[in-house]
């Protein structure tokens, strides 16, 4: 709730009673009666934030309400309830503005649509004027030109990781995954926020638990159960979130950079300072990290640099699998440039690499190979020297496409 509509007594004094009740009432609202109005939002999962964020926008009378991606998190049971919602206020008078790459959402609650591309209008149409193809074309428009660096990869080798009827805790009933990367080459994974792809990659690295499904470094089945059982068999991955997973903010770079090779910097079983500090300051040249000294706060760097510090945490791990989720999210074009180059280098140097990524031109400019996922479904797979954004975005859409025309 905004400050100055919070429940007073005396017209002075803020009323806790109040608002306890009624931000059990903006709870209840959206799906969370079991959640107590007093919990630190740093406790809930990421969909129970986002129910608390669209239910602090209910908290007003607004008239106009805009809900951007709204059900990226949200389980199927979640998304009917806040569609529930939005169709109550609809109904009621508020004017709803919903941003989602979701079609089947668009199709089945909006009345209009205005599409977007580079930041210009293509369009306003009527839903019932459109057809889901027809929609996807109005997105993409034209074939999107980008650099491509072809790279050689030698695919006869023994892969550096394979998945085999893998599946993950949010769609436990799609089909099994099947794929494999092998040492050298670079390997993106596109498809709609959503998807399922962070799910695949923090599935792979023990952080989530997997439904089913095996996982195969160099040809051999291993058990990955836990982040350190992934770390141990060479695989590493840099979270979509680097602020909250990637770093601890108030430590150093030194200690951030060091963290998950806390053995190079110890001996006989304690730290050295000096140790870590000389380890770190050689990665920071190594990627050119921007700063002061080592000793100083992680939190204190720009996005560009923070990224980079988690880069060197886990190139110090020596990994033969480097897996990142959104690896240039929140970062300037520099720093980008110097990211990819980075990523090329590994490879090159026969560090196999799994990215996903929401940027087509980032998929297209530096995957070898493009796996494309649409609602949990291993859709198709592209070569990455002639694959398009006209192709990546329908097998994106798929799933929904195929439900569309067996309806109609």
């Amino acid at each position: 709730m905004l400050f100055e509509n919070l429940p007073r007594s005396r017209g002075i004094f803020l009323d806790k009673r109040g608002m306890l009740n009624r931000a059990g009432e903006l709870l209840a609202l959206v799906g969370l009666e079991a959640v107590d109005p007093r919990t630190p939002v740093e406790r809930l999962g990421i969909a129970q934030r986002q129910l608390v964020e669209i239910a602090r926008a209910l908290s007003n009378t607004s008239r106009v309400l805009i809900l951007d991606e709204p059900t990226a998190t949200l389980t199927p049971r979640e998304s009917d309830r806040l569609f529930q919602l939005i169709h109550q206020l609809r109904d009621g008078g508020t004017s709803i503005i919903f941003i989602s790459h979701h079609l089947e959402e668009i199709f089945e609650h909006c009345e209009r649509v205005t599409v977007l591309r580079d930041g210009r209008k293509v369009a306003t149409l009527d839903v019932a004027d459109l057809t889901p193809p027809g929609l996807v074309q109005l997105m993409v428009g034209r074939h999107l030109d980008h650099d491509r660096i072809s790279r050689p990869v030698n695919r006869q080798q023994i892969p550096a990781l394979s998945v085999r009827d893998f599946k993950t805790t949010r769609f436990p009933s799609a089909p099994g995954i099947n794929f494999d990367v092998h040492p050298g080459e670079i390997v993106g994974i596109a498809g709609l926020v959503g998807s399922g792809r962070t799910e695949v990659l923090r599935a792979i690295f023990g952080a989530d638990r997997r439904h089913a499904g095996r996982i195969e470094r160099k040809g051999a089945v291993i058990d990955i159960s836990t982040p350190a059982d992934a770390i141990a068999n060479g695989i590493c991955l840099v979270t979509e979130n680097r602020k909250e997973e990637g770093l601890i903010l108030p430590m150093s770079i030194a200690e951030n950079t060091t963290i998950a090779s806390i053995g190079d910097c110890s001996r006989s079983g304690f730290l050295s300072r000096r140790t870590e500090a000389d380890i770190a300051q050689k990665m920071a040249k190594t990627l050119d990290i921007r700063m002061r000294d080592v000793k100083q706060e992680a939190k204190s760097l720009s996005g560009g640099n923070q990224q980079k510090v988690v880069l060197a945490k886990w190139l110090l791990a020596a990994p033969g699998l480097l897996m990142l989720d959104e690896p240039t999210r929140g970062i300037d074009v520099g720093a980008k440039a110097e990211i990819y180059s980075l990523l090329r280098k590994l490879a090159d140097d026969g560090v196999a690499v799994l990215f996903v990524s929401s940027d087509v031109p980032e998929i297209l400019g530096l995957a070898d190979r493009i796996l494309v996922m649409s609602r949990g479904v291993l859709a198709g797979e592209l070569n990455g020297d002639t694959a398009s954004e006209e192709e990546i975005l329908t097998l994106a859409y798929s799933e929904y496409l195929k439900g569309s025309q067996s309806n109609g």
